[in-house]
């Protein structure tokens, strides 16, 4: 029995390294994107022309490019910083701006709403969810130094973000039965019988009694996989309530 119908939808889960946490000040030193089961892609300043040390302009365009070619985005606090940073560079060079059309799951949101822990911070998550990636150390001066072309110190900057985009995949996995707004990826997949985890794609699934309206019942389910809950799509007609 097939477990997994094979996803066609691409999974970028995201991070940026900047020299300042406002756009109007600062630049994009790099950007690393880990796709959902596959390679991952870097993007460093130095990789583009540039005019001067200070211009971002190709390593945006880059990362925008590549995050175009998703179905999905995640990030950790990426709604409030990573992307609005990206499109407010973008807009800066007059390059066109990202699409606001592709979901965008931003795990940070997940963690504030739906676990209780003394920190949302992903190094926190790591410790806490045991994940195998972890946060590397760096300074600004190592910031800096990579603007200004040192080698060793955009390597550490990279292998930084690296590390980062390792551990949101991670992260992914163990919280994407919490995540509310996730994008249906059974849709993808009409013509797979039976019921299929929303988010997973898996077909081993169990049936957790229903989910009750007025005139109304639903089939609830949970995924054995990922451990995500769901419900039928399609209702069981219940005869009328009793009026009280």
């Amino acid at each position: 029995m097939l477990n997994h119908a094979k996803s066609k939808l691409r999974i970028a889960h995201v991070d940026l390294e900047c020299s300042n946490l406002s756009a109007d000040w600062g630049i994009i030193i790099c950007g690393c994107i880990k796709w959902d089961g596959g390679g991952l892609d870097t993007f460093r300043i130095t990789d583009y022309t540039q005019r001067d040390i200070m211009d971002d302009c190709g390593v945006a365009c880059g990362i925008r490019d590549a995050l175009e070619e998703a179905d999905l985005w995640t990030g950790w606090y990426s709604a409030k910083f990573d992307i609005p940073y990206l499109q407010a560079r973008l807009l800066y060079h007059g390059a066109q701006a990202a699409s606001t059309k592709i979901p965008h799951v931003d795990l940070w949101k997940t963690a504030r709403y739906e676990l209780k822990l003394s920190s949302n911070r992903l190094a926190n998550i790591q410790r806490f969810l045991k994940l195998s990636a972890t946060k590397t150390p760096i300074d600004q001066g190592t910031w800096i130094k990579a603007i200004a072309g040192n080698k060793k110190a955009m390597d550490i900057v990279v292998e930084h973000c690296q590390e980062d985009v390792k551990m949101l995949e991670e992260a992914y996995h163990k919280m994407r039965p919490l995540v509310k707004g996730h994008p249906n990826m059974s849709l993808e997949h009409p013509d797979l019988d039976g019921h299929v985890c929303p988010k997973c794609t898996s077909s081993r699934m169990e049936k957790m009694g229903y989910r009750m309206t007025t005139v109304r019942r639903y089939q609830r389910w949970r995924c054995l996989d990922c451990g995500t809950s769901s419900s039928s799509r399609l209702a069981e007609k219940q005869n009328a309530p009793l009026l009280v």
